[in-house]
C-alpha cells in the first residue's frame, strides 16, 4: 500500500501534516509529498495551519493500491479526499492520464479530453473533488490534453502537450478559484516536489486535400487567415495535399458543443470558405 499527499488549496498558506505518530511534513498549495508505505489498515491524518488544527481524519488503506490524499478547501474549510489507483494496472507500453477537480466552486464542472477540445468526450464532467477514470495512452508519444469548463457557458481552459513515460499515471490537477484557476500535473513519480507546469501546445499543422464534387471551378481558403488550400480546382477533381496551421492563436473560448463546432476559436480546429471562380 503506497500513500502520498497533495495540496490543492485555493489559498497560498502552508499546511503542516502529522500522519500517524511520527511522520510530519509541510506542503504549500501545488506541492506533493514523497510516497511512503502504509503498513496498517488505516492511518490518522492531522492538518495544522499556523499551529491551529484545521482537520483530523482517519484514512482507510486498501491493499495493492496507491492512495493519493488530496487536500482542498471550500468555504474556508479544509477537506481531505482519498483517490485510489491500482498498483500495476497500466500495461507495458502505456501510461495513464486522469483529471482531479479541486477548484473551490460547486457550480462548475470540468472535463479532460485527449487531443483538442473538439475531440470525443470520454466521460462525464467532474464536480468538486471528483476524479476521472485513468485513460490509457501510448507511452513515448507526444499527445495533446485539453480541459473544458462547464458553467454558464462552455469554454476551453487550454490545450497542452505531454510526453508520457511508460507505466506512469499522470494526474491533471485543477485547483484555486474560478477567477484564479491553476493547472498542475502530478507526473506519478515517487519523489516530493511541486506539480509540473503544463506545456502549452504550439502550432499544429494539418494535411488538407480538397475534393471538388461541384459543377464549378473552386478556390478554397482557410479562415480567418485566408490561407489558400486549393486554387482553380476543376469540377469533379481532387486537389493536392497542402499543410496548413490548425491552431489559431486567438482566444480559445467558445459556446456550444465542441463536437459540433470546429471554429476559429478552437485550438485545433479551423473553418474554411469555398467560392466558385
Amino acid at each position: 500500500m503506497l500513500v502520498y499527499a497533495l495540496a490543492a488549496l485555493p489559498d497560498g498558506d502552508v499546511r503542516e501534516w502529522l500522519v500517524g505518530d511520527s511522520l510530519r511534513f509541510q506542503l504549500a498549495s501545488g506541492e506533493r509529498s514523497q510516497w511512503w508505505l502504509g503498513w496498517a489498515d488505516s492511518l490518522s491524518v492531522q492538518l495544522e495551519r499556523s499551529g491551529e488544527v484545521t482537520l483530523r481524519q482517519r484514512v482507510r488503506l486498501v491493499r495493492r493500491m496507491v492512495h493519493c490524499l488530496v487536500l482542498a478547501s471550500l468555504g474556508g474549510r479544509d477537506t481531505l479526499e482519498v483517490f485510489l489507483a491500482p498498483l500495476g494496472a497500466i500495461p507495458p507500453g502505456y501510461a495513464g492520464v486522469r483529471l482531479i477537480n479541486a477548484v473551490a466552486d460547486t457550480t462548475l464542472r470540468y472535463e479532460l479530453r485527449i487531443g483538442c477540445p473538439n475531440s470525443p468526450q470520454r466521460g462525464s464532467p467532474l464536480a468538486f473533488l471528483q476524479k476521472s477514470p485513468p485513460m490509457l495512452v501510448p507511452a513515448g508519444q507526444e499527445l495533446a490534453l485539453s480541459v473544458l469548463e462547464y458553467g454558464a457557458r462552455l469554454r476551453s481552459l487550454g490545450t497542452w502537450r505531454l510526453l508520457p513515460a511508460g507505466g506512469r499515471l499522470y494526474t491533471v490537477v485543477l485547483y484555486g478559484t474560478p477567477t484564479a484557476l491553476r493547472v498542475g500535473i502530478d507526473e506519478g513519480s515517487a519523489a516530493a516536489g511541486r506539480l509540473s507546469a503544463p506545456q502549452p501546445l504550439g502550432e499544429v499543422r494539418s494535411a488538407v486535400r480538397v475534393v471538388n464534387l461541384s459543377r464549378w471551378e473552386l478556390r478554397v481558403r482557410k479562415l480567418p487567415e485566408g490561407i489558400g488550400v486549393g486554387a482553380a480546382l476543376q469540377p469533379m477533381s481532387v486537389g493536392g495535399v497542402r499543410g496548413v496551421p490548425g491552431l489559431h492563436r486567438r482566444g480559445w473560448g467558445y459556446a456550444g458543443d465542441p463536437a459540433e463546432r470546429r471554429g476559429a476559436d478552437s485550438p485545433c480546429g479551423g473553418i474554411g470558405a469555398a467560392a466558385p471562380l
